[in-house]
C-alpha cells in the first residue's frame, strides 16, 4: 500500500503533470491556493527558516523575481517550519517582496511533494503543470526562465 501511494505522487509530480493543490496559510492567516497563481509562471520555493542552503538561495529568487515579475513571473514561498516565530522571523530578515505561505504539516509537505532535501524549487507554467524541480537552487533555472521570458515585454 505505501509503495502504491508513492508511486501515485511521484507519478503527479512528473514534469508536464499539473502541480498537487497547495491551499496554506499566509503570515496573516488568509489561506492562499496555487490555483490563483494561474496564468503565471511560478516559482513554488519549499524552505525553512534553519536551513542554511535555503536562506543563501534567497538573493539568488530575488534576483529572478525583481527580473521577470513584470512578465508573469511569481514565487510562493513554502516554509516547512515547525517553529511559526522563527518563521515570521527568517521572512523579516529576508526581506522576500513575494508570497510566503506556512505548512501545516511539515512532514505531509515533504511526502506530498517527494522533497529530500531543501531547498527544493518546482517552477510551474502558465497552466500550473511542472516545468521543472529542482533539489537546491541551480543556475539551470536561471537559463530556463531567461528563455521562456526572452520575447517578452
Amino acid at each position: 500500500r505505501e509503495y502504491l501511494d508513492k508511486l501515485a505522487i511521484r507519478n503527479s509530480l512528473k514534469i508536464g503533470s499539473e502541480i498537487p493543490s497547495i491551499v496554506y496559510n499566509d503570515p496573516e492567516g488568509k489561506p492562499v491556493d496555487i490555483k490563483s497563481f494561474k496564468g503565471k509562471y511560478v516559482l513554488i520555493d519549499f524552505w525553512a527558516s534553519w536551513c542554511g542552503p535555503c536562506r543563501k538561495a534567497i538573493p539568488e529568487v530575488k534576483e529572478l523575481y525583481t527580473l521577470y515579475k513584470e512578465k508573469g513571473f511569481e514565487v510562493l514561498s513554502v516554509s516547512v517550519d515547525t517553529d511559526n516565530a522563527a518563521w515570521r522571523k527568517a521572512m523579516n530578515e529576508e526581506n522576500m517582496p513575494w508570497t510566503q505561505v506556512l505548512s501545516p504539516n511539515k512532514n505531509k509537505t515533504l511526502a506530498d511533494f517527494m522533497i529530500i532535501g531543501i531547498p527544493t524549487l518546482y517552477l510551474i507554467d502558465r497552466e500550473g503543470k511542472i516545468v521543472e524541480k529542482y533539489t537546491g537552487f541551480n543556475s539551470k533555472l536561471k537559463t530556463q526562465l531567461g528563455d521562456i521570458f526572452k520575447d517578452k515585454t
